[in-house]
Order: structure tokens, then sequence, then C-alpha cells
């Protein structure tokens, strides 16, 4: 659980240098806050002579309250893939994914406005289907990959900020350890 009490400063005196800050925005928080539940699935077919794996994963997350009393929308995701090995080192895979956000609610019991917090919940949550390639090619014990998300629909609640496309680049280098880090007699 982390604090969702960041804060931005919005006036420093220049006679004293006292400064007068605002909670930030729940946007730009590092962290919720919350206590949240997650839930996660997975399932593989592989077809080993085609060199082909089917696969499905699906996550929800189940969102608590904050000390602040927000409680940020309920999320699941669902992905289904498909991935093609060729020689033996670049693997091809295409996913659609579809994700849904829930709407941000906020308790009753909190005076918002007095802790100088501005939310608007209509404009939170929504829904996203898309279309994502993907490709890795693996040299040793490095692999770079890279992926494209392109939605093909995208629903957002209210007015809020949404990516168009996104396109991620990456490195994985996993370092093993040798294989008789002690000799027999533990020393």
């Amino acid at each position: 659980m982390g604090n969702a009490h960041d804060s931005t400063p919005v006036y420093i005196n220049p006679s004293n240098g006292n400064t007068i800050q605002i909670i930030s925005p729940p946007t730009v928080q590092t962290t919720t806050g919350s206590n949240d539940f997650i839930f996660y699935g997975f399932a593989l077919q592989e077809f080993k002579k085609a060199k082909l794996k089917v696969f499905i994963s699906g996550t929800y997350m189940h969102k608590g309250y904050n000390a602040l009393g927000e409680k940020f929308g309920d999320f699941l995701g669902i992905g289904l893939f498909a991935s093609k090995t060729y020689f033996k080192k670049l693997v091809l895979t295409g996913q659609l994914r579809y994700e849904h956000f829930g709407k941000m609610l906020l308790s009753p019991n909190v005076d918002f406005i007095a802790q100088g917090i501005s939310v608007e919940p209509e404009s939170t949550g929504g829904s996203k289907i898309s279309f994502v390639p993907q490709v890795t090619y693996s040299i040793k014990s490095v692999t770079f990959y890279g992926m494209y998300d392109l939605p093909l629909y995208q629903y957002m609640n209210g007015l809020q900020i949404a990516n168009k496309n996104l396109l991620t680049f990456g490195v994985n280098i996993r370092f093993k350890p040798k294989k008789f880090v002690f000799n027999e007699s533990g020393k």
C-alpha cells in the first residue's frame, strides 16, 4: 500500500519562503494508495510440429478505497495470443486484447473540495479493444522485443487522455547462476 498524498507547490511566499501545496490529481500520483485484489489466469495450447502456440491470459483487479476516500475503477484485461517461432530465435506473436477500466468512485463521507482534490468520476473509465503484433529475437541470454498497440475500438467516459497508438521496444537480459556455486560440503 502506498501513499496517495503526493502534493504540488502552488505558491511560494517570496518574503518568508513558505510554500502552499495542494494534493496532486489522482492521475499523476505514483500510487493509488489502496489495497487491491489481483486475479490472474493463463492457458496454453502448443502445437510442436508447427512451432505454434495459442494462449489466453486474463487479469482482474478489484480496487479498494484509499485513505482519501477514492476507489479507482476495477480493471479487466483479456488477451488472446497466437505465436509462431522461426529459426529457433525469432518469434512473431499476434494478440487481440480487450481491456475495461471501471469508473472511479468517491466516498460520500469525504469533502473533496475542502481537501483541495478536484476529481471528476464521470471522466474516468472506459473500454478498449486492440490488436498487438509483437516480435522477439533471442541471442543466448539476451532477448530483443518490440510491440505495437493498435486500438481497433476505444471508448473513454467523459474527457480524459487516451493513447492512439503505442510502440514499445526493449531488451531482456537473463543472468543464470553457475550450476555448482558451492562444493559438495556446502562451503
